[in-house]
C-alpha cells in the first residue's frame, strides 16, 4: 500500500502528474486542488490512493490524507466513480463535507456531472460517514468543542426539516455539556416550539 511518493514535477497534462522519483515516473490522476498548486519542476509529496481493477491499475493524487479520505468515502456511494468523486473535490473538502452533512444538493449539483439524482444519492448514502468520519467545524466561533452528539444533533436536526444554518444556531443557543444528540434536539425543538 502507498501512502505519498515525493519527487520532481515532470508532466501535467489531461487532468495528471508524472512524478519522477530517481529513473522511475509515477503517472498520477491528480484531483483537482492537487493540478492547481503544482508546476513542472516542482518537489512535490502527494499522497496517493492505489486502485487496482482487472483491467488497471491506477494511481489517483491527493494534497492532504483528508482530501484522499474523501475521496474513498465519495466512491463508496453506489454509482459514484472516481471521476464523479474527483469532479467533487473541486468544491475542496469542507465544502464538500459541508454540504453533504447540510443536505445542501445545490451546491453539489454546481459541479460539472453532477445531477440532482447523483447530489440526493450521495446525500443520503454519505451524511452519516461523513458525520463519523469528518469534523463539523461551523459551530467552533463559540468556542465549544465540537463533539459526536452536535455532530449527530445537527444531522437529526437537518432531517426533521431544519436548513444547516438553523441547527447551527440553534446549537449555539443551548448550553450542550454532557447532553446527547437526542437531548439537545429534544432541547431545542421544545424551544422552537415556545417561539
Amino acid at each position: 500500500m502507498y501512502d505519498y511518493i515525493k519527487g520532481t514535477v515532470a508532466t501535467i497534462e489531461d487532468g495528471a502528474v508524472t512524478l519522477e522519483t530517481g529513473v522511475v515516473g509515477y503517472a498520477i490522476i491528480a484531483s483537482p486542488p492537487l493540478l492547481d498548486s503544482l508546476a513542472i519542476g516542482d518537489l512535490a509529496k502527494i499522497y496517493v490512493y492505489f486502485d487496482i481493477k482487472e483491467t488497471s491499475h491506477t494511481l489517483y493524487g491527493f494534497t492532504t490524507k483528508q482530501e484522499r479520505e474523501l475521496f474513498r468515502v465519495l466512491l463508496s456511494a453506489s454509482g459514484v466513480g472516481s471521476k464523479t468523486a474527483l469532479s467533487l473535490l473541486s468544491l475542496g473538502v469542507n465544502k464538500v463535507v459541508s454540504c453533504i452533512a447540510g443536505a445542501n444538493s445545490l451546491a453539489l449539483t454546481g459541479v460539472k456531472g453532477i445531477s440532482q439524482k447523483t447530489a440526493d444519492k450521495i446525500i443520503v448514502e454519505l451524511r452519516t460517514k461523513i458525520l463519523k468520519s469528518f469534523k463539523v467545524s461551523d459551530i467552533s466561533t463559540t468556542g465549544n468543542v465540537v463533539t459526536s452528539a452536535m455532530e449527530d444533533a445537527i444531522f437529526g436536526l437537518c432531517a426533521l426539516g431544519l436548513s444547516r444554518v438553523q441547527a447551527i444556531e440553534s446549537i449555539k443557543e443551548i448550553d450542550t455539556t454532557d447532553l446527547a444528540a437526542e437531548e439537545i434536539i429534544r432541547q431545542i425543538l421544545s424551544k422552537r416550539g415556545g417561539k
